[in-house]
């Protein structure tokens, strides 16, 4: 019987400047299309304190299969709407998730 381990995406994004409205409307779709696949654990997005830092996009799937079918989704077209138009950069990043049962803490 194989493992099924979670998985966390990680999707980094500066802004271009004035684009802050647009970028938040196209993320929100995005995340709203990601509840609703199964194997969604979570799926947020911690805005910048400033327009000149980096929106962090985090999801969390049950297994990959789960990422693979987000993946998928038709509204991932939304991705290359906002690096071509709303990004400066963007960055991305898959793990196996660390275990929910573990506490960590950020470093200074």
């Amino acid at each position: 019987m194989a493992i099924r381990r979670p998985l966390e995406h990680q999707l980094l994004i500066q802004s271009r400047p004035g684009h802050e409205a647009a970028l938040a409307e196209l993320l929100d779709r995005l995340i709203s299309a990601a509840h609703q696949l199964p194997g969604c654990q979570s799926y947020e997005v911690q805005l910048p304190a400033t327009t000149s830092d980096v929106w962090r996009l985090r999801g969390r799937w049950a297994d990959s299969a789960s990422l693979e079918a987000y993946l998928e989704l038709p509204e991932q077209h939304l991705l290359g709407e906002i690096f071509e138009r709303h990004a400066l950069s963007l960055q991305a990043c898959i793990d196996e998730a660390p275990s929910l049962g573990h506490t960590y803490r950020e470093a200074s």
